[in-house]
């Protein structure tokens, strides 16, 4: 991770974190449901999935992206896919 960056020439941004592979549903106890467990390309596509859908709601798309950071508890699999 940079200790700093400088950005210069942005007309906008937007922040955001935590994208998972959930979707809602109300009919689970805590309002969403999981997809595709154990299943770690079925989750990095919802994952995706879900940024793309917050960068629309923004009138954008990934080539606004400036930085994406994955974590990951298995980095063969994540590697792999």
């Amino acid at each position: 991770m940079d200790q700093g960056e400088s950005i210069t020439g942005l007309a906008r941004h937007i922040n955001f974190s935590g994208q998972i592979s959930v979707d809602p549903d109300p009919k689970v106890e805590m309002g969403i449901k999981v997809i595709a467990p154990n299943d770690i390309r079925g989750q990095m596509g919802k994952s995706l999935a879900n940024i793309d859908a917050i960068l629309e709601k923004a009138g954008m798309n990934r080539s606004n992206l400036f930085t994406l950071r994955f974590f990951t508890t298995d980095m063969e699999g994540f590697l792999a896919n």
